[in-house]
């Protein structure tokens, strides 16, 4: 009888992540595949959450084709609740300027979501000539993701100690229907 309650207890986290892998499947639209998933407690109620980054298959054909970005929410039972998705608040592969996809790069300057308490933020780096920085932040207010500040730092090579830095604080925008010129002055 101990040895089947040590075996429940211990396949209990495995029987979870099955269920989560699921729902996360069958919460990515079709034709898409998980590119990057942040983990982290998003809307501040003790229990992780998930944000996962996707791209169309139709990538490869069209650079320009939109990431959707998906946010998971934990309910009280534990399971994942889709509650977001934001086509247009991630660059997409071609969007990141001369430097390349900002989402695939590996040095100090690839592209991240960085959970924070009650939201999160979006950290792109993009450029050629001109490069810059840029970081987009979500708050959770009455149950939905809203745009809380954009901050940019641009600056071109030649000119590196003379880096322009913008402060928006744009309006409280729901994610969904967030686009970069909601961070304009």
């Amino acid at each position: 009888m101990i040895r089947i309650l040590c075996v429940l207890l211990l396949a209990m986290p495995v029987l979870a992540a099955s269920r989560d892998t699921q729902i996360l499947q069958n919460g990515i639209p079709a034709r898409h595949a998980m590119m990057r998933i942040f983990r982290g407690d998003i809307n501040n109620d003790g229990l992780q959450d998930l944000i996962v980054l996707v791209r169309s298959w139709d990538e490869i054909q069209n650079a320009n084709t939109p990431r959707p970005l998906l946010v998971f929410l934990r309910n009280s039972q534990g399971n994942l609740v889709r509650v977001a998705r934001a086509n247009t608040v991630v660059r997409c592969a071609a969007c990141s300027g001369v430097a390349g996809d900002a989402w695939a790069r590996t040095d100090k300057n690839f592209a991240r979501i960085v959970v924070e308490k009650n939201g999160f933020s979006i950290l792109e780096f993009v450029g050629s000539g001109w490069r810059g920085w840029s970081k987009v932040s979500f708050r959770f207010n009455q149950g939905r993701f809203r745009a809380s500040s954009c901050v940019q730092k641009t600056f071109h090579v030649d000119h590196v100690f003379s880096a322009t830095v913008i402060r928006v604080t744009p309006k409280p925008v729901l994610l969904e229907a967030f686009t970069r010129s909601d961070c304009r002055l």
